[in-house]
């Protein structure tokens, strides 16, 4: 892909490598090895640059990834109105699966849902493949469907998967989708009376158990 669109954009006003390096989350040597060619441009990282030097990313013809058999790791479970304290731990559980070839292997992780939170979307016991938050290629959106956690002022974390909605004018929620009467209030996204609820992650994929025995 031709370079130049970042080439000028680092050359408007307040734009720079250390500050294109720090959106990516990436070393300004990393910088410099893509502009010199000497490192090729990844497909999720072309908003993030359009983003970061207020341009319009150029216009490329769309590419398919082929998924990829990887293993990713079973990481916790989440049970929206179950709240833990930080810091237990969960045995990581291996396990093979088909995975955009788009994405780093350590930005990719499965949990396991436990209870009735999002019943009219994914049975106890379901899984869902999820992406860290920091390696997506956008911020989240209404529509999206994503992990959460909700912190309490005791410390203590409630991990939700829930679909999002609003607007950044109004707010953005997280809303239920269970016909669990515990479960019918929307979440509020950032700091509400002592409680910061934070996106942790965007759900790649549900994966539903088939027949129980």
């Amino acid at each position: 892909m031709n370079l130049e669109w970042i080439i000028e954009g680092l050359k408007k006003p307040g734009k720079s490598k250390i500050g294109l390096a720090k959106a990516l989350k990436r070393a300004p040597s990393m910088i410099t090895a893509l502009l010199s060619g000497k490192r090729d441009l990844k497909a999720r990282e072309i908003e993030i640059i359009a983003r970061y030097l207020d341009v319009d990313p150029p216009v490329t013809q769309s590419v398919e990834y082929a998924p990829e058999i990887r293993t990713a790791f079973i990481t916790g479970e989440v049970a929206g109105g179950v709240w833990m304290e930080p810091g237990l731990e969960f045995e990581p559980i291996p396990t093979t699966i088909a995975i955009d070839g788009r994405w780093q292997a350590e930005d990719v992780f499965l949990l396991r849902v436990r209870g009735t939170s999002i019943n009219r979307h994914a049975r106890d016991g379901d899984l869902v493949l999820c992406l860290n938050a920091h390696a997506a290629p956008r911020d989240f959106k209404a529509g999206d469907w994503v992990v959460a956690e909700r912190q309490a002022a005791d410390s203590r974390i409630e991990t939700t998967v829930k679909r999002v909605q609003g607007d950044k004018r109004h707010g953005f929620f997280l809303m239920p989708d269970s016909d669990d009467s515990r479960f019918q209030e929307p979440i509020r996204l950032g700091k509400t009376d002592g409680e910061m609820v934070v996106v942790k992650a965007f759900v790649l994929e549900f994966i539903k158990k088939g027949t129980n025995f």
